[in-house]
């Protein structure tokens, strides 16, 4: 007996050791487990505020988990995990999912490209990159990143650039034909007018940050380059809508011309005359998205003769605007007063004004 108990004693100092021992791995296991409930918790948040729309596939393109981002462009649920993602709708232009992620499958390389979403015109960066997990269902993450400040910021310096190319080429034109001309003071007088107008313009463009100008604030800043009160003067009527840059400049210079003979031969020349500026957007034919038709008339001002020679305002009313946006123009010297009409291409020169910023309204240096 006095062995067995103490070979009874033995096995309970064993026990005692194996439970210290046991309680030890317990507390190990339970850190590990609240480290992996850290993790878990880190890796939720980071789902569910990321803005990177990723989808994870495994190698039949089943979905295994998604973040939250990815819904406005798969419009995905809880309940479309175990679904293929190929099964889903979605919107992109010119994307064959199916095809992309086989090959990537196949190949084990990742590829990136840009691609658009037709109902929101948003620009996305869609990465496809193989799962690097070894094991027998490694497949691929399909992830987009909105990209479309960027594009936007692209688009914006594109503009600038063209805006001031243009400014450039019709500043050196206004220059050499005001050069060639110098003899008379006229036509020195003339350029210096024009490049006045092109300066204008360009501080227009700049308070919109060579973003879309409205329309109504050219014509006004113009009238107001030349010292003409709107209103009593010149009434201006028409849809809300913005220029790009270079429409903007052309379309600036053109306006400049017409406001400029009507205020030295015209219907500004007299008390009496009037302008009315009118304009309005009209439908296309066939495959044309429209135009923007820009009318300018002259009432009760001195009788109209056709001028004998072409001159440099012509030419940028009538061939310059066709040259740089594709506009149309045409002068008609009508006895009763000098009628214009413009018609411009909506297809990339015009922009709506609720895709716009606001108007600048009443530009520095109008008259009160």
């Amino acid at each position: 007996l006095q062995s067995t108990n103490e070979e009874l004693e033995t096995s309970r100092e064993e026990t005692q050791s194996i439970n210290e021992e046991l309680n030890t791995v317990n507390s190990e296991l339970h850190r590990k487990v609240e480290e992996l409930d850290r993790a878990n918790d880190d890796l939720r948040n980071l789902f569910d505020s990321t803005p990177i729309g990723t989808v994870f596939l495994d190698r039949h393109m089943v979905i295994r988990t998604f973040t939250p981002a990815i819904a406005s462009i798969f419009n995905l649920i809880a309940s479309d995990r175990g679904r293929p993602l190929t099964d889903i709708a979605n919107d992109l232009e010119g994307v064959d999912l199916r095809r992309e992620i086989e090959t990537v499958l196949q190949t084990r390389q990742g590829q990136e490209r840009r691609v658009v979403r037709r109902s929101v015109d948003t620009h996305y960066l869609m990465r496809i990159v193989p799962d690097t997990t070894a094991t027998p269902e490694s497949g691929v993450l399909v992830s987009f990143i909105d990209i479309t400040p960027m594009v936007e910021f692209e688009q914006r310096l594109r503009e600038f650039n063209e805006g001031a190319d243009t400014m450039l080429q019709t500043a050196l034109r206004i220059a050499d034909t005001s050069l060639a001309a110098a003899a008379r003071s006229t036509a020195t007088e003339a350029g210096m007018h024009r490049l006045g107008s092109l300066g204008a313009i360009y501080r227009l463009l700049s308070r919109v940050e060579w973003g879309p100008l409205p329309l109504r604030d050219l014509i006004t800043g113009e009238a107001g380059q030349l010292g003409i009160v709107l209103g009593s003067r010149i009434t201006l009527e028409g849809p809300m809508v913005s220029l790009k840059a270079k429409a903007a400049i052309t379309i600036g210079l053109a306006l400049h011309e017409l406001a400029r003979n009507a205020r030295e031969h015209g219907a500004l020349s007299v008390p009496s005359g009037k302008v009315q500026i009118d304009w309005s957007l009209a439908s296309g034919a066939g495959g044309d998205k429209g135009y923007l038709k820009i009318r300018w008339r002259e009432l009760d001002g001195p009788a109209v003769r056709a001028p004998k020679a072409r001159g440099f305002g012509l030419d940028v009313i009538e061939r310059q605007v066709f040259a740089e946006i594709g506009a149309s123009a045409e002068v008609q010297f009508a006895v009763d007063g000098v009628e214009a009409s413009l018609a411009v291409p909506l297809g990339g020169s015009l922009v709506v004004l609720a895709d716009a910023p606001a108007s600048l309204h009443q530009p520095a240096g109008m008259p009160s």
